[in-house]
C-alpha cells in the first residue's frame, strides 16, 4: 500500500510560499514490543485489529476520488474528496448516507477544501479557501449555511466549530493567529497563541493541525512539523503544553526571491522537513495523534495521550499506512491506496461491540 506525499503536506496556500519535504519508508514490527528512540521509549498497545468496512481500492468502485480528510464521531465519518469537491457521510458499517457539493464557485461547490469538522449535532463543517467562505452542511446532508472569511487578513489553516454563531480559526498571522468569527463572518475577536515561541517561528515551521471533541468544547492545537501540543475548552487554554513521545525539533526556514523576466517570487524552503502530527482526534477523554517522525514505523503510528495533562499512554501500530487516521468511538478511521483511493474502519480487539 502506499501513500502520496503531497497528500501528507500541510499544503499552505499562502502566496510565494514552497514547501520541500523528504519521503518515508515503514517497517514490520510486531504492535506488543517496546521500542526506544534515543531516550525516549514507545509502549506498543498489545492489540489486534478487526476491520469493520473497506470503501473504495478498486478500479470499479468510483465512490472516492482525491479524499484527503476525515473528521467522525460515534454515528461515522465525514470524507472531504477534494479532488471531487465533495463531502461524503459513510456510517459505522460502510453505508453511504449522503454526499454533497462539486467542484465550483456556486453555493454548493467547494474550489481546493482544506479541512473538515464536525459540531456537536452531526453537521460537517468545511474551511473552502478557495471560494473565501466556510460551509456548514447539516446532519441529513440536506442544507448549507456558508460564512465568509473575507474579514481575514491572514489565510485560515485550520479552523475549530465554535460556540453557537461563531467559529475559531487558526490563521497564519504570527503574533494573534486565533480569530473569533461571527456566524456573518465579521471578526469578533483576534488571540494570540498560548506559547510566547510561537510568534517567532516562521508560518511554514509554525504549522498547526486541530481536532476536537464535538460533544464538548475541548479541542487541541499540534504542531505538524515541531514538538508539542496544546489543549483549550473554548477559548481558554488548559494549562499545559504537551510534548510527544518522540521528541522533535523545528525544521529551520529559509527564504530567497527568484526573479524571472516579468516575474518576482518569494520562496521558503523547509530544511530536514520531519512530520510529527499529521492528523489529531479527541476521544474517551485521550487524544490520538497520527504520528509521522523519524521512525521506522512512522506514518503507521497513532500515539494515544492524556486529555487532561498530555500524559503519554501508548501507541498504536496501524494495520496499514494511511495518510491519514482520526479515532473516534471506538474506531480508526483510515485514508490510504490500495491502489486506489480506499477508506477503511479498523477497531482495536478490546473494543469490540456486543
Amino acid at each position: 500500500m502506499t501513500s502520496s506525499l503531497g497528500a501528507r503536506t500541510r499544503g499552505l496556500t499562502a502566496a510565494l510560499l514552497t514547501l520541500l519535504v523528504v519521503g518515508c519508508s515503514n517497517d514490520n514490527r510486531s504492535s506488543g514490543e517496546a521500542r526506544t528512540l534515543g531516550e525516549i521509549e514507545r509502549r506498543w498497545a498489545a492489540v489486534q485489529w478487526d476491520t469493520v468496512f473497506v470503501v473504495g481500492g478498486s478500479a470499479d468502485d468510483t465512490l472516492l476520488y482525491l479524499p484527503t480528510r476525515l473528521a467522525a464521531d460515534e454515528t461515522g465519518v465525514s470524507v472531504l474528496d477534494r479532488g471531487a469537491g465533495q463531502v461524503l457521510r459513510i456510517d459505522r458499517h460502510g453505508r453511504l448516507i449522503w454526499r454533497f457539493g462539486r467542484r465550483g464557485r456556486g453555493p454548493t461547490e467547494f474550489s481546493r477544501p482544506r479541512d473538515i469538522k464536525l459540531d456537536r449535532l452531526g453537521a460537517s463543517w468545511v474551511l473552502d479557501p478557495g471560494n473565501a467562505r466556510l460551509v456548514r452542511i447539516d446532519a441529513a446532508g440536506q442544507t448549507a449555511v456558508t460564512i465568509p472569511l473575507s474579514a481575514l487578513s491572514r489565510p485560515a489553516d485550520a479552523f475549530i466549530p465554535g460556540r453557537p454563531g461563531e467559529t475559531l480559526l487558526l490563521t497564519l498571522d504570527r503574533e494573534r493567529p486565533l480569530v473569533r468569527l461571527s456566524s456573518k463572518g465579521e471578526v469578533i475577536e483576534r488571540l494570540e497563541f498560548p506559547w510566547p515561541g510561537f510568534s517567532s517561528l516562521h508560518p511554514l515551521a509554525a504549522q498547526l493541525v486541530t481536532g476536537h471533541d464535538p460533544r464538548s468544547e475541548r479541542w487541541v492545537a499540534a504542531f505538524g512539523l515541531g514538538d508539542g501540543f496544546f489543549v483549550f475548552r473554548g477559548l481558554r487554554w488548559t494549562g499545559y503544553r504537551g510534548r510527544y513521545v518522540e521528541s522533535a525539533e523545528f525544521p529551520r526556514v529559509e527564504e530567497k526571491r527568484l526573479s524571472n523576466p516579468g516575474r518576482s517570487q518569494q520562496v521558503a524552503h523547509i530544511h530536514r522537513a520531519r512530520f510529527t502530527a499529521e492528523a489529531i482526534s479527541i476521544s474517551e477523554g485521550r487524544l490520538f495523534v497520527f504520528f509521522g517522525g523519524r521512525s521506522p514505523d512512522r506514518h503507521r503510528l497513532m500515539d494515544i495521550y492524556s486529555a487532561e495533562d498530555g500524559t503519554y499512554l501508548e501507541s498504536y501500530r496501524l494495520p496499514a499506512q494511511p495518510r491519514w487516521a482520526v479515532y473516534a468511538g471506538g474506531l480508526v478511521y483510515a485514508l490510504y491506496e490500495d491502489p486506489y483511493p480506499t477508506l477503511a474502519a479498523w477497531r482495536p480487539k478490546e473494543h469490540q461491540e456486543s
